[in-house]
């Protein structure tokens, strides 16, 4: 071409930049040797945020400042937004789009994709609320980015996503599978599954974007039969999943451990020629967990060229598995190769840390490279030191960090009410977090609930009830709820825990379970078993817990033919298999209602081989009722299985004496004396 026109640069630096080749784009226009206008600067700008090239963007915003008639145009005042919140210079941005005199939908539109594509979900959606009060048309692109803004911050703005909803319906926009599918992501990820299907379902038109969607909110929210189900709905409308579809189908044939459907996708998604990187390391990861460690191995070896994913995939797969010293050697062959970690590599192979000092041999590494401020792996930190036995370098590595984020203070607070001698310190530690402007999650105050009980500080459980009932977890969280009707039980306010049950929206089992429980222990038998007949009456599926939970009343209660009305009605009316704990409850029972006979009888017949416990609930039954014979053929079964134990010496010295027996008594005692050291023997009398 002999001469060059400003049109054929244009076309030239775009077709790069759309072709996926900006670094070109932006060194084949240093060569430019004509002036550029509006349309090679809004084109450079989009290979200047392709690249993150923050400082060449700048000297072309100079150059532009240079061109005083270009200033007040809106196309190249938001290819600068776009460029700046790219390059992650979101201040700049905004000051370029406060100084924008005529502001286009496109610009609003910048403004809250950039802060919504960098993190700043809630400034996102305060600029949607000032283009809403303003009266300026909304589009298509703007609902798109405000309802993703919503979907990142989740369940607290699980609210506003239901106003931004509300402006949809009353626009021309409704309808449309790109706002639609906006929709359901939104609904699913701020956690309310029932108006993500209500929405799945009313829409007029599906795409496979909108397919997988679904996909994905049915394994977040643990439905992953449904999720399966849906590649069956999706076959029969004849749409073919992508490899986005096959990725998340595996991800719930993994969470299921199915292996033969997995096979079944991957065998699928090969035959339509879309095992991507994606779908590689689902397979990874779906084989490792349906105990398919080897092919998983073989999967990553086949990969020619390994991403930074590949290499997570395995070594989270090993981790998994307890496999650590595999683990490492692939991190170490990583390392060989000349590739440095990154952060989700670093976070992994914390995992596969079995001592401190192999944490501590990561954390340096960590030190020295570009993540030591990465909020995702300083938190895996905090987990590994303190799961390991080193609160207190958890506490350091959590004090060193310049950002905490939620899951840090999670993560400390964890530290001291799971692991450290001091409960209370998460106690102080929650109350910080509250003073730095963290509101906390179901993480938080379930962990910090565990700690006043554990402390036994019913003031600071009431004042943490208090600031979760400002966010109303007890009664959307069904984890949250059942730690509150546990901790009010164990200090005996059965009235606030009833009502924090009652009001509960998402009880599940766990629930029902726990207040049978928590009327059992405070010994009001009869009101354990009207809310274990609710359970069934509501049609929730009970458990084994269930029956071991009204076992506990009824033992205590004696009232053994009803237990034994429940225990025989297990298998015939609810499918279930007695386990090994519920044998030993109805033991339990028939050694607290005189029954010893049938209570040995039913030992012995059990499906497994009685265990120690079985035997010590026997021998309590007959320090209960004073039936020496039965009680000293019970010791020594026990003394079999655990010699080294003196628990059963010391009950059945006590049915000796009860019975008037001193002489063997007397005997017992001398064996305990020699046999074991003083501190176990007062552990057990104790």
């Amino acid at each position: 071409m002999p001469r060059r026109s400003v049109y054929s640069w244009n076309l030239i630096l775009a077709a790069y930049v759309e072709n996926g080749l900006p670094g070109a784009a932006l060194d084949l226009y240093k060569t430019m040797d004509l002036e550029p206008d509006r349309f090679t600067f809004s084109t450079i700008l989009g290979a200047c945020g392709g690249i993150g090239a923050l400082e060449e963007g700048k000297r072309i915003h100079s150059q532009m400042n240079a061109r005083n008639e270009l200033v007040p145009d809106t196309v190249s005042s938001n290819s600068l937004i776009t460029m700046y919140a790219k390059c992650g210079s979101i201040e700049e941005a905004k000051a370029v789009f406060d100084g924008t005199a005529e502001k286009s939908l496109v610009s609003w539109n910048c403004m809250i994709a950039a802060y919504a594509q960098q993190g700043h979900c809630w400034e996102a959606i305060e600029v949607y609320n000032q283009m809403e009060s303003q009266g300026v048309a909304r589009s298509v692109i703007t609902y798109s980015s405000v309802l993703g803004a919503c979907a990142s911050l989740g369940r607290e703005a699980l609210e506003t996503g239901k106003i931004v909803h509300r402006h949809l319906l009353a626009s021309k926009l409704s309808h449309n599978v790109i706002v639609d599918t906006a929709l359901l992501s939104m609904y699913g990820n701020c956690g309310s599954l029932r108006d993500a299907e209500e929405i799945f379902a009313g829409m007029e038109r599906r795409n496979v974007v909108s397919w997988t969607v679904m996909v994905s909110i049915y394994i977040q929210h643990g439905k992953n039969k449904e999720a399966l189900g849906l590649l069956m709905k999706m076959d029969l409308e004849g749409l073919q999943p992508n490899a986005c579809t096959f990725s998340s189908v595996l991800t719930a044939c993994a969470n299921l451990g199915s292996l033969e459907m997995g096979k079944a996708v991957h065998r699928r998604a090969a035959a339509s020629g879309l095992v991507s990187d994606t779908v590689q390391n689902a397979l990874i990861n779906m084989y490792a967990k349906c105990q398919r460690l080897g092919e998983a191995k073989r999967l990553f070896d086949q990969i020619p060229v390994k991403s930074d994913v590949s290499w997570n995939a395995i070594i989270a797969a090993y981790v998994q598995h307890g496999r650590n010293k595999e683990a490492f050697d692939v991190y170490q062959s990583r390392e060989l190769q000349g590739l440095g970690p990154n952060d989700f590599i670093f976070a992994s192979i914390l995992g596969a840390c079995s001592s401190v000092e192999e944490v501590r041999r990561i954390h340096e590494q960590i030190a020295v490279s570009e993540f030591r401020s990465d909020a995702v792996i300083n938190n895996s930190l905090i987990k590994m030191y303190a799961k390991l036995g080193s609160v207190e370098l958890a506490r350091k590595a959590f004090e060193e960090m310049a950002v905490k984020d939620e899951a840090s203070w999670n993560g400390i607070i964890i530290a001291y009410a799971q692991y450290g001698d001091d409960v209370t310190e998460a106690l102080v530690i929650y109350e910080r977090m509250k003073s730095a402007g963290v509101q906390g999650n179901a993480i938080t105050f379930t962990n910090v609930l565990t700690a006043c009980l554990v402390s036994g500080s019913l003031e600071a459980g009431r004042r943490i009830y208090r600031d979760l009932c400002k966010h109303e977890l007890e009664k959307t969280d069904a984890i949250v709820g059942t730690v509150l009707v546990n901790m009010f039980a164990r200090f005996g306010d059965l009235v606030t825990a009833r009502h924090v049950f009652e009001n509960n929206q998402q009880r599940n089992v766990i629930s029902w379970n726990g207040m049978v429980m928590a009327y059992s222990q405070n010994g009001y038998y009869n009101e354990a078993v009207d809310v274990f007949h609710r359970l069934f009456l509501e049609g929730i599926q009970g458990d084994n817990i269930s029956f071991t939970c009204i076992f506990h009343a009824l033992s205590h209660a004696g009232s053994l033919d009803r237990g034994r009305d429940y225990f025989l009605s297990m298998g015939p009316d609810h499918g279930l298999t007695p386990t090994l704990d519920l044998y030993v409850s109805l033991v339990d029972l028939l050694g607290r209602s005189g029954r010893l006979n049938d209570a040995i009888a039913l030992i012995l017949d059990m499906p497994a081989e009685p265990d120690v416990m079985s035997w010590m609930t026997l021998l309590g039954g007959c320090k209960l009722q004073g039936n020496v014979e039965l009680g000293k053929y019970a010791a020594e079964r026990i003394f079999e299985l655990d010699p080294e134990d003196p628990s059963p010496y010391v009950l059945l010295s006590n049915i000796y004496f009860a019975a008037g027996v001193e002489r063997d008594a007397e005997s017992l005692r001398e064996v305990i004396a020699s046999r074991f050291r003083e501190e176990e023997y007062a552990a057990t009398v104790g």
